[in-house]
């Protein structure tokens, strides 16, 4: 299955191949990521080789962040509509991670904008 761009935007499909080196969002909760690019792709899931949706950050210094956090993913699909409504503005993201009822750890994502 080839990747499918779903949503993106300030991306090419030269940074979606490119994003397969992505770090993930765990890697970088509570650091500030000012966003230069932001992607939703469908690709199949490794071990259930069903398709998934996989959101992908591109950080302003090149750092590109990615995972398959369905909170991430909906809240990088709104960040795309908004960055289309309001291009000149300057956003940056933070990973958030809290833990669920169940002891898992849930993450998602803060907005800020200038």
């Amino acid at each position: 299955m080839a990747k499918k761009i779903i949503n993106s935007i300030n991306v090419t499909k030269l940074d979606i191949i490119n994003a397969e080196s992505s770090e993930s969002f765990k890697k970088v909760i509570g650091q500030p990521i000012p966003v230069a690019g932001v992607a939703i792709i469908e690709d199949e899931d490794r071990e259930t080789h069903e398709p998934r949706n996989y959101a992908y950050i591109f950080a302003k210094d090149g750092g590109v962040y990615g995972g398959n956090s369905a909170t991430i993913t909906r809240a990088c699909d709104m960040l795309i509509d908004t960055m289309s409504d309001e291009p000149n503005k300057n956003y940056t993201v933070n990973v958030v991670s809290a833990p669920t009822a169940s002891g898992r750890e849930f993450l998602s994502l803060r907005v800020s904008a200038d």
